[in-house]
């Protein structure tokens, strides 16, 4: 049989063992894939995750405010949107448009202006010591007021490496990194879980924390409870490149095979 008859189908061989090889070394191990892997089942995590850092009030924060008291005409004053009225109070602060427009923005100052009570200070205090301040403050127009303060532009940004990135608002005061990314609807194939950046925004610049999701030491770490406008950023692993390069080479190589295919079939 003519030597020269089996020579495309060596080079088809060769090229195509090399593509197998180069794939399989690529390959990422499915541990890089794991949430705390070091993590035994039955194991307890004596002292984590960390204490969380309580959130301190900002200017440009959005605060629901309610003051109730035991006399209709004031309640109606410091919380418009009662029951038998037309628009009710979830309704009012519902979506962030809502919200925008009805709640109560701190100023440059650091103040919320109030009905009747006026400017009070809050920049620097958390929510229950806000609570108390305006408490204390309604206390000399009113009789036993009940103050309740809530954050309204929780909102955390997630990048990178998600199903869904995108702007989510959040609720929960004990909200984390792993709630985020949850809300993202999980991570790709290609995120590098041992390097996520957490961006928080502060008065010196921004803040920069790197998780690494792989063990349980994260839940130690100060960016694993998020903060208002902070920003998640899940990384590439580096096969995410690799995989690009392969798949332009298998291209190229499957070409290449073709043709040789093709002038074997024409030399025939």
């Amino acid at each position: 049989m003519n030597k020269n008859y089996h020579l495309p189908f060596l080079s088809n061989f060769i090229f195509l063992l090399a593509i197998a090889v180069v794939l399989f070394s690529s390959c990422r191990s499915h541990k890089d894939l794991m949430y705390l892997r070091d993590v035994n089942g039955r194991e307890t995590l004596s002292g984590l995750p960390r204490a969380q850092t309580m959130y301190r009030i900002k200017p440009k924060d959005n605060l629901y405010i309610s003051i109730v008291t035991a006399n209709p005409d004031l309640n109606k004053v410091y919380n418009p949107p009662q029951t038998g009225t037309n628009t009710s109070e979830n309704n009012q602060f519902e979506g962030m448009a809502g919200q925008f427009i009805n709640g109560n923005e701190v100023d440059a100052a650091g103040n919320v202006t109030l009905p009747i009570i006026g400017k009070v200070n809050l920049e620097g205090k958390t929510l229950p010591e806000a609570q108390q301040e305006i408490e204390t403050k309604a206390n000399t127009f009113v009789k036993q007021p009940t103050v309740k303060v809530r954050l309204l532009n929780f909102k955390v940004t997630v990048l990178g490496e998600v199903k869904n990135p995108g702007v989510y608002t959040n609720y929960n005061y004990d909200f984390t990194a792993l709630e985020a990314i949850g809300m993202a609807n999980g991570n790709t194939e290609f995120a590098a879980l041992n390097n996520v950046l957490v961006l928080r925004p502060s008065p010196k610049g921004s803040q920069t924390y790197i998780l690494n999701f792989n063990t349980k030491a994260v839940l130690g770490s100060e960016g694993y409870y998020l903060q208002p406008n902070d920003v998640i950023v899940i990384q590439p692993a580096k096969t995410k490149n690799s995989q690009f390069r392969i798949s332009t080479a298998s291209l190229v190589l499957g070409t290449i095979s073709s043709i040789l295919l093709l002038l074997n079939f024409l030399k025939d």
